[in-house]
């Protein structure tokens, strides 16, 4: 089995380029669970942070035991880190803890060279680029090996396609 994870600032392309992985490999995408979570709230604080960490990492686990060849995670321990200290300023250890104990075959970094797409679940629309700096850093200080996914569709789907070869997902 192959754990694919997707990363990067908000309004990146993050679910459109899972849409791409899930064409290319074939594999399961596991949602971002926060979308769901937050769904009917109108305000969040670090608790709720923590269950959507936990929530996502427990639905990759189901996934698992499934066996399938190939998982795609629609967002990664990453995000909330950033998430955290971003929203909150600090980051509570049993989320840290879940982003050092994650690792994936294959990690994407989408780049915000796409046009904002509203969304009422989105905060950022003019710190897209600080923030991708934010998690460049974040991923190259970890030690944890990514792709970064930038320029048109095509180049993307392109960019994917070789990093896949490389890890014999095609």
């Amino acid at each position: 089995m192959k754990i694919i994870a997707v990363t990067g600032p908000e309004s990146s392309g993050k679910t459109t380029f899972c849409r791409v992985l899930q064409h290319l490999t074939q594999g399961v995408v596991i949602p971002e669970y926060s979308r769901v979570y937050l769904r009917n709230k109108k305000e969040y604080d670090l608790q709720d942070l923590e269950v959507m960490a936990q929530g996502q990492m427990e639905n990759l686990r189901k996934i698992m035991e499934a066996n399938p060849k190939t998982i795609i995670c629609d967002t990664d321990m990453t995000v909330m880190t950033i998430w955290c200290d971003e929203r909150f300023g600090l980051v509570p250890d049993s989320i840290q803890a879940l982003c050092n104990d994650e690792h994936y075959d294959l990690l994407f970094l989408c780049a915000p060279d796409i046009p904002w797409e509203a969304d009422p679940l989105r905060e950022n629309p003019d710190d897209r680029d600080r923030l991708f700096e934010v998690y460049k850093e974040k991923l190259t200080t970890s030690g944890k090996r990514h792709v970064v996914i930038n320029g048109s569709e095509l180049d993307r789907e392109k960019t994917a396609r070789k990093a896949l070869l490389q890890v014999g997902l095609l």
